[in-house]
């Protein structure tokens, strides 16, 4: 499936929702704040399963006031019509990479609307605004930005200027990863697979994320695109980025909600096929 075959099924999945059962993940959303300073990682899985980390995100950033939210998405390999050259700056070629690594969003100067059939903050986006409906606020303006292509110098990374003039302008601060895929869909081999209902397997994944986590507090960003590789971790592009927003000195993160999402359905695959969604603050260590 690609970018915007997951988008309509996300949608999909909203419109079978509808308002109530919108409303009723912002009713059962773990109790969160907001941090003075850090940020919240929430999942873009199903809203099904996962839908209450994500409500949670949007409730925080309505309840704690400020006026915008810069929201770090995934970008999963832009449009469609983007494979080619994608697969060539992934192949090392200067122009292509040149082309595509930089944070991509709705009115970034330059932009060539790459995000445009990306789905990994449409659900954080529309529960921002039922979490507003329900608790009679003004929904904040999300800015959505998509680092891309990030690598190891996240602070060379074009565009990242503007993101710090955001959160010294006072802006709330999320950002989205599914930190696993794990499974026969995701191309596990079989014997290491795990059964998601053991909770030998939970506490598998919290360490496992722990360790990305661990990566990033000390801007080891190599340790951490090596994890985020040995995981099938989307945390790469984004993750480094909202690490250097959270300025020198190691981090603190606090894991708040973990849940194994099932997507062995969504793939007609065998089973164990499944997602971590993990809710989360990561703030600096000073905090």
């Amino acid at each position: 499936m690609l970018a915007r075959d997951w988008k309509i099924f996300y949608a999909q999945e909203r419109d079978r929702l509808g308002p109530a059962g919108m409303e009723r993940l912002i009713a059962h959303a773990p109790a969160l704040e907001h941090p003075a300073r850090g940020a919240i990682v929430f999942p873009h899985t199903k809203l099904t399963e996962s839908g209450e980390c994500i409500a949670a995100a949007a409730a925080a950033v309505v309840r704690c006031g400020r006026p915008r939210v810069l929201a770090l998405g995934v970008l999963h390999g832009g449009l469609a019509a983007d494979a080619e050259l994608l697969q060539r700056a992934r192949n090392g070629d200067a122009a292509a990479l040149t082309s595509l690594r930089r944070i991509h969003g709705p009115g970034v100067p330059g932009d060539q609307g790459r995000w445009r059939e990306e789905f990994s903050l449409d659900s954080f986006a529309a529960l921002v605004h039922v979490a507003a409906d329900v608790h009679g606020r003004k929904a904040p303006e999300i800015v959505a930005r998509f680092p891309f292509l990030t690598g190891a110098e996240p602070a060379s990374l074009p565009g990242i200027d503007a993101l710090h003039r955001l959160i010294s302008e006072g802006c709330a601060w999320v950002a989205t990863t599914d930190p696993i895929h794990h499974g026969a869909g995701y191309g596990t081999p079989a014997p290491e697979r795990r059964d998601p209902a053991n909770q030998d397997t939970v506490a598998f994944a919290r360490d496992r994320i722990a360790r990305q986590f661990a990566a990033l507090s000390t801007r080891n960003y190599a340790a951490f695109a090596e994890r985020t590789a040995v995981d099938r971790s989307d945390f790469r592009d984004n993750e480094p980025v909202l690490r250097e927003l959270l300025g020198a000195g190691e981090t603190q993160s606090a894991i708040h909600e973990l849940r194994l999402v099932n997507y062995a359905d969504t793939f007609q695959a065998e089973s164990p096929t499944w997602v971590a969604a993990v809710l989360a603050t990561l703030v600096p260590g000073s905090a």
